[in-house]
Order: structure tokens, then C-alpha cells, then sequence
């Protein structure tokens, strides 16, 4: 649970099928008309255009209903050229929601 990416994964649901890869994921859901809570960060040019990202609205019902995005790095590492464009994209990108 302290791992987990999507939000609300303590919440008891009637139906739940649990995955630990991404892809397997995806399949399921196109293949269950299913759904996940996920950062909604999809690539159409990686997985095709048959997911639909619907922004989550957070309430204040649900503690766990708020997902922040960041990152780790380890103590005194400098972050490579592709590390240091991966990071200013994701803040471009969240910037402008």
C-alpha cells in the first residue's frame, strides 16, 4: 500500500483486480472496460488512443483523494541531461493544468 501509485488504495471496492506492471494493467482495463486512479499520465504514441484520461476531484470525504507527483534522488547525485529534461517536462506539463 505505501508503493502503490494510484490513489484511494485503502478503500474497500466491490470489484478489484490488483496488478503490478503497468501494461498488464492497460490490457485489462481495455479488455474489462475497466478503469484505474492513476496520475493520468498516458502516452498516446505508447499505448494508442483507446484510454481516456478524467481528472479526479479530490473531496474532503476522502483523505487519500489527493495524489502529489515528485521524485526521489539520492543524496549528493547530480541528475543526468535526460534526468533534467524528464523533470522540467513534468513541471511544464502540471504547470499548465
Amino acid at each position: 500500500m505505501y508503493t502503490a501509485e494510484e490513489i484511494l488504495v485503502e478503500n474497500e471496492f466491490p470489484r478489484k483486480i490488483q496488478v503490478n506492471d503497468r501494461a498488464t494493467m492497460l490490457n485489462l482495463m481495455r479488455g474489462l472496460n475497466g478503469y484505474t486512479l492513476c496520475s493520468g499520465i498516458i502516452s498516446k504514441d505508447l499505448n494508442g488512443d483507446d484510454y481516456v484520461v478524467v481528472p479526479y476531484q479530490a473531496n474532503v470525504e476522502n483523505p487519500n483523494s489527493i495524489m502529489e507527483i515528485g521524485y526521489i534522488t539520492r543524496k549528493y547525485t547530480v541528475l543526468s541531461e535526460i534526468g533534467n529534461t524528464y523533470i522540467q517536462t513534468m513541471k511544464d506539463y502540471f504547470s499548465n493544468k
